[in-house]
């Protein structure tokens, strides 16, 4: 895990700061491979259409690190609940 890697000093920590290590390699590596010829399955879409989809699949890489996950999973039951408060109208 992230603090396996951070405590023993491993080359994916260092290399990025020590900050969601296991995710950023992996999205890393998966952005690489797009960047080879015949690999990148959203290079046929303009680069507008393109960006957003690349920092949504960043945004949801990184929230898979546990260090964040009750963080995240606590502002998803507040919208939840905000949701289930409001009036409905119609």
């Amino acid at each position: 895990n992230n603090a396996f890697l951070i405590t023993t000093r491993h080359p994916f920590a260092r290399q990025h700061n020590d900050q969601h290590a296991m995710e950023n390699h992996s999205l890393f590596s998966g952005l690489e491979l797009l960047a080879h010829a015949g690999t990148d399955f959203l290079e046929q879409l303009p680069s507008k259409a393109v960006e957003p989809i690349r920092a949504q699949v960043i945004r949801m890489v990184l929230a898979t690190d546990m260090a964040v996950h009750f963080a995240t999973v606590s502002q998803f039951t507040q919208k939840i609940k905000a949701a289930e408060l409001r009036p409905k109208t119609g």
